[in-house]
């Protein structure tokens, strides 16, 4: 009985450590030049984040110039992000988290990490339809 006991832990302990993987913080994401080479204004930016974290669920608010926070809840999952950007460049830093395992030693539930990379990909579309007038 204390081995079958023993054996469920042990498996319990694996699975909840599989859904953990290291925080990834995205730093220096280039913002893309407008056709004609010149660069976005710092308005087009701010404009394209906002639009690319509500198109992908996350409630944007700024919170002064070059910086936007960002908020996402799934079920009982709640994450937030500060998204400081210039007219070239952008990043998405983790602020908090509930309900997604972050243990303060870098580690967070790995579907933080794929929320995160799909807002900086919704938001390169915005930027992008911005830079080429889509």
């Amino acid at each position: 009985m204390i081995k079958n006991a023993l054996g469920l832990c042990l498996v319990a302990l694996v699975l909840t450590a599989c859904t953990s993987a290291p925080l990834h913080n995205m730093t220096g994401v280039a913002v893309p030049e407008k056709a004609d080479g010149s660069a976005l204004t710092l308005n087009q930016v701010k404009a394209s984040v906002m639009r690319g974290c509500v198109g992908k669920g996350w409630t944007p608010r700024v919170e002064g110039p070059g910086l936007i926070h960002c908020s996402i809840t799934v079920r009982t999952h709640n994450a937030e992000v500060a998204i400081p950007f210039t007219a070239s460049e952008y990043d998405i830093r983790y602020v908090d988290s509930v309900n997604l395992d972050h243990d303060g030693q870098g580690n967070i539930h790995r579907n933080y990490n794929n929320w995160v990379n799909n807002l900086s990909g919704a938001i390169q579309q915005e930027l992008l339809r911005q830079a080429y007038d889509l």
